[in-house]
């Protein structure tokens, strides 16, 4: 019996190498839809031994009003009279520059458009929360974009769910589904016992179907499924200001304090628990954690310090999801890396590289992105 060729792709007999050569001349979002085709395809696109060979999925940083990182960003409208500050970072060499107008004036032009409150984005889309000119004290409405194509959806509100209070995040994988998902966590009040801490719901709202939905509501039936959904009865919402991560299909939140991530399906469904690093193996004065996906794994960045001085960033990675093992990827102190830290806030931690071990800063004073390749130091 013949057995197949290790080297060989599961197209046509053509080489992995050959495959990779065709493969990295197409666009990153044609690139990502072959990933559908057969998964031969997807693992030969997903292996870090073909990932610099291949478009990356980080084209650069979007930058609103000089703020490079903070959820909260905002954003004037036509109305006020003046336009959104702030531009393209290209992260790519390219012949031709890509062309994105970092105004949104595709959107801020709107007349029904007053502001707009950068919300999350998630894989080069945008979500921003926005208040029409006539209802300014009253709920919010959620707009998602793509700033490359200009293209827009407002996203319809719904008289059950409340959005006051809330946090909202936007999950989009163009590599699986052309729809995107927003998550919407908020602490609801037990109406039988007031000295009870309220309950989370999410809400999950599907652009395919264009629907809202929320989890399970009844109170009982959510404890009978156990240690999973004991998080929600104890008033842990998740940590506002800190980043999420999406990964093998579900969203990871960090919980109020921070020292347990909490997966949740797009259904809404909690499926994970994760202890973070912090709990296990956290030492002096941590600071803050924030998880991130990169390379496919979910990562944990914590700083920390043992004293004023001594600021340190500890990168963690769970490198195996099902044994749910943390394993320490990189450390590095911050005056190392920066110098003298002018304040604890000098050098605010904005992401990690989808697809390398890159890590970005924002100084403050300066107004600048830094990067780190902690495999070069």
């Amino acid at each position: 019996m013949d057995h197949p060729d290790p080297k060989k792709s599961v197209d046509a007999g053509l080489p992995d190498d050959a495959l990779v050569e065709i493969l990295s001349r197409l666009p990153v979002k044609a690139l990502h839809r072959s990933k559908r085709v057969a998964k031969g395809w997807r693992d030969l696109v997903d292996d870090p031994l073909h990932r610099s060979k291949l478009p990356q999925t980080l084209r650069g940083f979007l930058l609103l009003r000089h703020e490079i990182s903070g959820r909260w960003s905002q954003i004037s409208g036509s109305n006020s009279g003046k336009g959104c500050d702030g531009g393209f970072l290209d992260l790519l060499p390219r012949s031709v520059p890509l062309q994105i107008d970092p105004r949104l004036t595709f959107l801020t032009k709107l007349p029904e458009i007053q502001n707009l409150t950068l919300e999350d984005s998630c894989n080069g889309l945008l979500l921003f929360e926005h208040y029409p000119p006539w209802e300014l004290f009253l709920e919010p409405e959620y707009i998602v974009c793509n700033p490359i194509m200009e293209q827009w959806v407002a996203v319809p509100t719904s008289d059950s769910y409340p959005v006051l209070d809330s946090n909202i995040y936007l999950v989009f994988d163009p590599a699986v589904s052309p729809h995107f998902h927003l998550l919407q966590f908020y602490s609801e009040p037990c109406e039988e016992d007031e000295d009870e801490d309220g309950i989370i719901m999410v809400y999950v709202y599907s652009s395919e179907t264009g629907r809202w939905n929320d989890s399970q509501r009844d109170r009982d039936k959510q404890k009978e499924q156990g240690e999973l959904e004991e998080w929600r009865f104890r008033g842990e919402t998740p940590e506002a200001f800190v980043t999420a991560a999406f990964v093998q299909g579900m969203l990871h939140v960090l919980l109020s304090q921070q020292q347990q991530i909490v997966a949740v399906d797009l259904q809404g469904k909690t499926r994970r628990m994760i202890a973070a690093p912090v709990m296990m193996h956290g030492k002096g004065m941590w600071l803050s954690g924030y998880i991130f996906q990169s390379q496919g794994h979910l990562h944990y960045i914590l700083l920390n310090s043992e004293d004023e001085q001594g600021h340190e960033m500890s990168v963690w990675v769970l490198e195996d999801y099902h044994t749910e093992e943390w394993v320490l990827k990189h450390t590095v102190s911050l005056l190392d890396l920066f110098g003298v830290v002018k304040g604890r806030w000098e050098y605010d931690l904005v992401t990690i590289h989808p697809d390398c071990n890159v890590v970005f800063f924002h100084q403050e004073s300066k107004q600048k992105l830094i990067s780190y390749n902690m495999d070069s130091n």
